[in-house]
């Protein structure tokens, strides 16, 4: 008798830890969009002018894209590129991205990702030539990199190739504002209403031959063109420098918004603490290579699954039913001793 209890202490011992390691596995699986419903996002592609390619369709736009996705470690997500016509060579295509996640923060992180070409520039004030530095010169090849503060909290750390090149800027922003200290003042990366009276501009696709501080900054609505606005990426002070790492050190990221079509961390001002996920996804927009096309964000919508959200139950349900199937014809073979088995 006392083996018999053994036995049926054992048997639900073993279901019960079983059901227990399972659960947060079933709870946090990545499920892919066959069976869970997710978003889309579209773009539209155009060939850049300096890609050294005649049209897009010479392009691997796929290739391109899927290589930003991996490389920040997006999973589960489809890439299908749409062209206006299969027969012919183009210059533009229609770029749909299909993933599960849907919330309006995992969008915007994607989005970050996915939209995150051109090439980096550094400017004072003026944002003249001559008192400006290319990304190359001033940043290390590594541009961007996840640290953590005293408490453990995420935040971004821009990579200085020296300490000459941190000098050298930011003596020309001093010299830009007019200001003659060091500019010590606090500063919120992002926040335009930083009292800081020196800083120094981190721009991506940059043109020196439109684009102007004005544009982005004025308060009068025939100066200030948002297409600008969103090439700026952050804006910092002496306060952000580390001398010892060399390194820019962002504490606040723009808030997000995913309302319209412009850059969904364009927060006009408004700034917030990182957290994991956006800071990643910075970080992995500022290191990866660009792309051969220039991408126009078109929306977002949300996808169904293609082999339906309740497929997993079902699977689940034939499971049970095939295992009673089985208990059942083991009973009536070896009795009680076959359902055990």
């Amino acid at each position: 008798m006392r083996r018999i209890w053994a036995f049926f202490t054992l048997l639900f011992s073993v279901v019960l830890a079983v059901g227990l390691i399972g659960q947060p596995v079933l709870e946090s699986a990545d499920v892919s969009n066959e069976f869970s419903s997710g978003s889309v996002i579209q773009y539209g592609a155009e060939l850049r002018e300096d890609s050294g390619e005649v049209r897009l369709s010479d392009v691997d736009v796929s290739g391109e894209v899927n290589e930003r996705l991996d490389t920040a470690g997006i999973r589960g997500a489809d890439v299908q590129v749409i062209w206006p016509d299969a027969e012919e060579a183009t210059d533009d295509a229609t770029i749909r991205i299909s993933f599960p996640s849907q919330s309006e923060d995992e969008v915007a992180s994607l989005r970050r990702i996915l939209e995150g070409s051109g090439d980096l520039t550094v400017t004072t004030k003026s944002a003249t030539k001559e008192t400006s530095m290319v990304g190359t010169d001033f940043f290390d090849q590594t541009v961007a990199s996840v640290e953590y503060d005293e408490s453990n909290a995420p935040y971004d750390a821009l990579h200085v190739k020296s300490a000459d090149v941190w000098n050298t800027m930011w003596d020309r922003a001093k010299a830009d504002s007019g200001s003659s200290d060091s500019d010590s003042s606090s500063s919120s990366d992002s926040d335009s209403s930083s009292s800081s009276t020196s800083k120094l501009y981190i721009w991506r696709g940059f043109d020196f031959d439109t684009d102007t501080y004005d544009k982005a900054f004025s308060d009068d609505k025939n100066v200030y063109d948002a297409t600008v606005a969103d090439k700026l990426l952050f804006q910092v002070s002496d306060s952000n420098w580390d001398a010892d790492s060399l390194t820019i050190k962002l504490s606040k990221d723009s808030t997000w918004d995913v309302t319209d079509s412009r850059v969904p961390w364009n927060g006009k001002g408004d700034s917030k603490s990182w957290d994991i996920t956006s800071a990643r996804a910075m970080v992995s927009s500022l290191n990866a290579s660009n792309y051969d096309f220039d991408l126009t964000y078109q929306f977002t919508s949300t996808a169904v699954a293609t082999l339906g959200a309740d497929v997993l139950t079902y699977l689940w349900v034939g499971f049970l039913v095939a295992f009673l199937v089985l208990a059942l014809g083991l009973s009536l073979k070896f009795g009680v001793a076959g359902v055990l088995a």
